[in-house]
């Protein structure tokens, strides 16, 4: 079968999902994944019809977003957090083709209770300060703020972050995901603000990280969550390009990983559907890639 109709296949299961407020982390950022996903390929492709009314999805994403928010605003965690206010702005200019202010205003205000008990913590570890910068880029993108507090915090923390790698790209003493959040922050950032300065530094962990996790396809049924998580967040930078060239042969690999693996979980499950949600992001780029040259030969 074709990603069209794997997609079409799937598509009843996905749509009998209803996001819940007791819902985990896990299960509502993978939701927010697939929703704007199917709504990007929906826009391009012109398949309402087939795939289901994009406002369906419009409809579905707005009562994840407030989920979302109400989870975040009740989150202590301040790497979870951020996490959730991340997908807030994903989930909003992912699923909307005219800007959103009172769902953009949610999300600045989101941002801005985020830091708010940032500042009244006395530390932060190192995954806890890299999730918290990538949820700074899109409260301030596209303008650099440059006499703002939390832009220069934003902006020095990544400066640290590229002198404390090592002559290879890598960090010691922090884990890959950790490495693969910083590497996220520093090219959305060059990206977002279009600043260049740090790029041959992401390449370089880029490079490093890419080539250094593993993607073996090995014969355990259950990979650990850690390794689900390191090859998600991976399969997330090889699409952003900019700093960090493309590596599709990469991303199908992780992709069939992410098939295998969400059939050793029970259907339904919080592990299944993070993985169906990297699946169907992989199906919907594809479909549309497809569609896109049909469109310009027309």
């Amino acid at each position: 079968m074709n990603e069209e109709n794997l997609l079409k296949a799937l598509l009843p299961s996905l749509q009998a999902i209803i996001p819940l407020a007791s819902d985990s982390t896990m299960r509502l950022l993978s939701l927010a994944r697939i929703y704007a996903a199917l709504y990007q390929m929906i826009i391009i492709d012109n398949s309402d019809e087939e795939f289901s009314d994009r406002e369906e999805y419009a409809h579905k994403a707005d009562k994840l977003f407030h989920i979302l928010l109400d989870k975040a605003n009740r989150t202590n965690d301040i790497a979870t957090r951020s996490e959730l206010v991340s997908a807030l702005f994903t989930l909003t200019e992912g699923t909307s083709i005219i800007r959103d202010e009172k769902r953009m205003n949610s999300c600045y205000n989101a941002v801005i209770g985020l830091m708010k008990q940032y500042e009244q913590t006395d530390s932060i570890d190192t995954r806890t300060q890299a999730y918290l910068c990538r949820s700074l880029i899109p409260f301030f993108a596209p303008e650099a703020v440059e006499d703002d507090e939390w832009f220069i915090l934003l902006r020095s923390t990544m400066a640290d972050w590229a002198k404390a790698q090592s002559s290879n790209g890598s960090w010691e003493e922090i884990s890959s995901t950790v490495a693969l959040k910083r590497i996220e922050v520093m090219n959305s950032y060059s990206y977002s603000f279009l600043d260049s300065r740090l790029d041959e530094k992401t390449r370089q962990a880029y490079d490093y990280y890419r080539t250094h996790i593993s993607t073996r396809r090995g014969k355990e049924t259950f990979i650990s969550k850690e390794r689900l998580q390191t090859l998600g967040q991976l399969y997330e930078i090889i699409k952003q390009g900019n700093a960090c060239p493309m590596d599709w042969k990469l991303a199908d690999k992780i992709a069939g990983i992410m098939e295998d693996q969400s059939k050793a979980y029970p259907f339904g499950s919080d592990g299944w559907l993070y993985c169906i949600s990297f699946l169907v992001k992989d199906w919907c780029e594809k479909v549309a890639e497809q569609i896109q040259p049909e469109m310009f030969a027309d």
